[in-house]
């Protein structure tokens, strides 16, 4: 995994890492470098586009490719609506992601991806799955994707933990990017998103205790009151890699989930 060594600013590792996996086609279109496309379970059956590039080093996550430079392929914003749109009908999925790496990296690449996608279709729901340091960081980033708050397009913000301390120790950043995760949501209803429809919040409560849990969502019900009621609580499936990766920073979770079993 290739990333910044110098700091651990999520912001600055975002800048740093846009260099690495943005480029421009002979046009001048905004390109991207993605992973791959597939299929999945989320929201009942969804297609995703999985990006390269993230600015948050999760002891949790899957997705292992995300900070691997050396692979996927760019692709301009017409490809990607196109192979999502293609890909939610052939496996007749109602919402499509783009996932994997953080969405918002490439912030111009990712606007024309939307504007794309909503000309081509309008009954399938584009999720962008993000972790929010971006649009909390910047008002404006979370201001130009609020002109497709009426269309056909959420935001699901994933927070990492349920207070400052779980995200530092879960992501590598510091702790105080934990305010800009909140901050984002907040961003995001001023540009017109609405909770619970077009803005999606999750927690990675796995490493939580429930009181810290309650604490987090009695803080999010300050932002909305609509928010506690669609809040999702994340438990970590300790994949092979996953697994091996909390060993080594020396995490363990409270609650987790067998990737064969639905039991923890």
């Amino acid at each position: 995994m290739v990333l910044p060594k110098k700091s651990r600013d999520p912001v600055s590792i975002a800048l740093s890492i846009e260099e690495k996996v943005a480029s421009r086609s002979l046009h001048g279109k905004p390109l991207r470098r993605y992973y791959g496309f597939s299929h999945g379970s989320w929201y009942g059956g969804s297609f995703a586009g999985y990006t390269i590039g993230c600015n948050l080093n999760c002891a949790f996550c899957w997705a292992w490719f995300k900070n691997r430079f050396d692979l996927g392929i760019y692709l301009t914003p017409e490809e990607v609506a196109r192979r999502l749109v293609y890909g939610a009908i052939k496996t007749n999925a109602k919402v499509v992601r783009i996932s994997g790496g953080e969405p918002t990296i490439c912030i111009d690449h990712l606007l024309d991806v939307l504007k794309e996608f909503s000309r081509r279709s309008t009954k399938i729901r584009l999720v962008i799955e993000t972790n929010g340091v971006l649009l909390g960081h910047s008002g404006s980033l979370a201001s130009e994707l609020g002109e497709f708050s009426e269309k056909n397009i959420s935001v699901r913000v994933s927070l990492k933990g349920a207070d400052s301390d779980t995200f530092s120790k879960l992501t590598g950043a510091p702790r105080e990017y934990f305010t800009y995760q909140l901050n984002s949501i907040e961003n995001l209803i001023k540009a017109g998103f609405t909770p619970g429809r077009t803005l999606l919040v999750a927690v990675m409560s796995s490493f939580n205790k429930p009181r810290e849990i309650a604490e987090l969502i009695y803080e999010l019900s300050k932002i909305d009151y609509e928010i506690p009621k669609t809040v999702e609580l994340e438990i970590v499936k300790l994949y092979k890699n996953v697994r091996k990766k909390l060993d080594s920073v020396n995490l363990r979770p409270f609650t987790y989930i067998e990737p064969d079993s639905s039991r923890s």
